[in-house]
């Protein structure tokens, strides 16, 4: 089966989509990265964005979405 992933991102926010679903979200509040995967009950917060993008990769990982 082929993956749809689709990214959209704009300066505080990014947004990862398979098959028109949400599944992975990170968005800055207050200076902190909030990361957000679909199949993970925690909401992980991080101060700059390449510990967030890992985080969220991890988390993913975790839930079989990579």
């Amino acid at each position: 089966m082929e993956e749809r992933w689709r990214l959209e991102d704009s300066d505080n926010e990014i947004k990862f989509f398979f098959d028109d679903k949400l599944i992975i979200h990170l968005f800055k509040y207050d200076e902190i990265w909030n990361i957000s995967v679909l199949g993970q009950e925690k909401i992980y917060q991080k101060k700059n964005l390449i510990d967030a993008i890992q985080t969220a990769k991890k988390a993913a990982e975790e839930c079989g979405w990579i």
